[in-house]
C-alpha cells in the first residue's frame, strides 16, 4: 500500500508477523505476550460494552413499565428505539380503544383491529414525524400515504396476554439490512407491559377516586360525612365568609321519664333530623353528618349579615320540619335539637373538633332540664306565625315542651301578652289577608292553606276579626 501496489483479492495468505525490523528476534516471545494481551483487552472491552449495552437496554425497556404517563411512555419508546438497528423509520400504531372500559378492567380486544388507530409514535433517523392522532387502519401506517422510495415494512403485533393493543411498523431501504434479534421483541412486550401497567394504574387511580368519593358522604342518611365537609368549606372559604350550624340532639321529647329510648329510637330521630336537613340545602347550603349523633349545616354568609339572626332563621326553619315530618306514623319521637353556629375560621379538623366540643357542652348543661325557657317558647311562638297552617294545639306544644297545659297557658300569656288560641287566629287571618291580596286563589283554598278544615268555619273567623267577609276585604284591595 506504501508503494501503490494495488492488493491482491485473496489476503487469506497475509500473516501478522511479530519480531524487530532489525532482525533481532530474542524478543520475539515478548512480543507475542503483548499481542495476547492486546486481544485479551480487546475481547474484554468489547464485552465490557456488550454488558453495558444489555444494561442500558434494559434500563429503558425497564423504564417503559415504570412510566406514570402515556406521555412518559412514548418518549421512553422513542428513546430506545436504538436498538433496533439498521432501520429507516419506525411507527408505533395502537388500538384507538387501547386503554378499554376503566369500569370494566376484563373487557378488553382480544381480536382484530378498531377502524382507527391511533399513531403513538413515527420514529425517524434525523427527526421524528408529527404524531398523536388517529388514522384509518386499512392505510396500515400514514407513512405509506404520498409518494414514497420502495422499502421492506416488518409489521409486529403489540398484544399483552389476550389483549390487542396494536401493532409496530418498521421500514427497511432494503432487506439485507433486516435483522431479527432478540431485543425487538423485547422492546415490543416492554411497550404492551408499559401500557398494561398504565390501564392498571388508571383502573386504580378510578377505585381510589371511587374511594375518595364515597367517604365524602355519609353512608346512611348520604348526607357530606365529615371529610366532605371541611373539604367544602375549604372550597367555600375562597369565594366568601361561610357560617355553620352545629346540631345534635338533647333528648326525646316523646320518651317517658321514667324508660329510656333503643337504639332504633334514636336511629329514628337521627334519620328524621338528616331529612329535615337535606330539605334545607341548597347552591350554598351543604348539610352533613359528622357522627351519629352530631349534624352540621354550612351556609354563606352574605355582607352585613348577622350571624345570630341567620341562626335563628335556620333553626326556626328546622323545627318547622321535624315537626312537619314528626306528623308521620314513621316517627314516634320527637327529637329536642340542641344547636351552635359560628363564622368558620379555618376549614380544619381542629377547628371542627373545637366546635362539637362546645356543642356538647351545650347538650350537656340541658341534659335533664324538663322546663320550658324563654328561648324555646320565643322560638315556638316564631314557628307558629311562620307555618299557622299546621295543626297547633295546647296539648302538643305542651307535650313538645314536656309541662302542663296550664302552664304553658300562663307562660304564653306572660310572655306574649295574649292567650295562645288567640295568638293563633290571629296568626292564620293575617295569612289569610296576605293570600287574598296576593293571590287569586279561591276562598276555599286560601281557608285550607291557613289552616282551616271548614271554609265556613274560616270566613266567620275572618269577619269576627276584620268586621268584613273574605270577598269584600279582597275586592277593597
Amino acid at each position: 500500500m506504501i508503494e501503490g501496489t494495488p492488493l491482491p483479492q485473496d489476503t487469506s495468505h497475509l500473516k501478522l508477523i511479530f519480531g524487530a525490523s532489525c532482525g533481532c528476534l530474542d524478543r520475539s516471545e515478548d512480543y507475542r505476550q503483548a499481542a495476547k494481551q492486546v486481544q485479551r483487552f480487546i475481547r474484554d472491552a468489547a464485552h465490557k460494552m456488550q454488558m453495558l449495552e444489555m444494561q442500558t437496554n434494559s434500563n429503558f425497556i425497564s423504564g417503559m413499565s415504570e412510566a406514570q404517563s402515556f406521555h412518559e411512555l412514548i418518549e421512553t419508546a422513542d428513546r430506545t428505539t436504538h436498538i433496533i438497528t439498521r432501520h429507516t423509520g419506525l411507527d408505533l400504531c395502537l388500538c384507538a380503544d387501547w386503554e378499554g372500559d376503566v369500569r370494566h378492567p376484563d373487557r378488553f380486544r382480544s381480536k382484530g383491529y378498531p377502524p382507527e388507530m391511533l399513531l403513538a409514535l413515527a420514529n425517524r433517523i434525523g427527526a421524528n414525524e408529527p404524531a398523536g392522532y388517529n388514522f384509518p387502519t386499512a392505510e396500515l401506517t400514514p407513512s405509506l400515504r404520498g409518494p414514497h422510495e420502495p422499502a421492506l415494512l416488518f409489521v409486529m403485533p403489540i398484544h399483552q396476554m389476550r389483549q390487542v393493543l396494536g401493532y409496530c411498523v418498521i421500514s427497511y431501504e432494503k432487506d439485507v439490512q433486516f435483522q431479527l434479534t432478540t431485543l425487538l421483541p423485547n422492546w415490543l412486550d416492554a411497550v404492551a407491559n408499559g401500557l398494561r401497567t398504565l390501564q392498571k394504574k388508571r383502573y386504580t387511580d378510578y377505585l381510589h377516586e371511587k374511594v375518595e368519593e364515597a367517604s365524602l358522604h355519609d353512608v346512611m342518611t348520604g348526607l357530606l360525612s365529615r371529610k366532605g365537609l371541611l373539604r367544602q368549606l375549604e372550597s367555600d372559604m375562597q369565594t366568601g365568609q361561610q357560617g355553620l350550624l352545629l346540631v345534635t340532639i338533647g333528648r326525646l321529647l316523646a320518651v317517658a321519664p321514667d324508660r329510656d329510648a333503643d337504639a332504633f329510637t334514636f336511629v329514628q330521630a337521627e334519620i328524621l333530623i338528616a331529612n329535615a336537613l337535606q330539605l334545607m340545602s341548597g347552591p350554598t347550603r351543604y348539610p352533613a353528618r359528622l357522627d351519629g349523633t352530631h349534624f352540621a349545616l354550612a351556609f354563606a354568609m352574605r355582607e352585613n349579615e348577622r350571624l345570630d339572626a341567620v341562626t335563628e332563621q335556620l333553626v326556626t326553619q328546622l323545627d318547622l320540619f321535624l315537626r312537619k315530618m314528626q306528623e308521620s306514623p314513621a316517627y314516634a319521637y320527637f327529637p329536642e335539637v340542641v344547636y351552635d353556629s359560628c363564622i368558620v375560621a379555618d376549614a380544619s379538623k381542629g377547628f371542627l373538633a373545637e366546635r362539637v366540643a362546645v356543642l356538647d357542652e351545650k347538650a350537656a348543661q340541658s341534659a335533664g332540664r324538663r322546663t320550658a325557657d324563654a328561648g324555646q317558647l320565643e322560638r315556638l311562638h316564631r314557628e307558629l306565625h311562620l307555618a299557622p297552617q299546621l295543626d297547633w294545639t295546647l296539648t302538643g306544644m305542651a307535650k313538645a315542651l314536656c309541662i302542663s297545659v296550664s302552664y304553658l297557658q300562663k307562660r304564653y300569656k306572660q310572655a306574649f301578652g295574649i292567650g295562645f288560641m288567640e295568638d293563633l287566629i290571629e296568626a292564620r287571618i293575617e295569612k289569610a289577608k296576605h293570600l287574598l291580596t296576593a293571590t287569586d286563589l279561591r276562598i276555599g283554598e286560601i281557608a285550607e292553606q291557613c289552616g282551616y278544615r271548614n271554609a265556613s268555619h274560616f270566613m266567620r273567623q275572618f269577619r269576627d276579626k276584620t268586621g268584613m267577609t273574605p270577598s269584600a276585604f279582597r275586592e277593597k284591595r
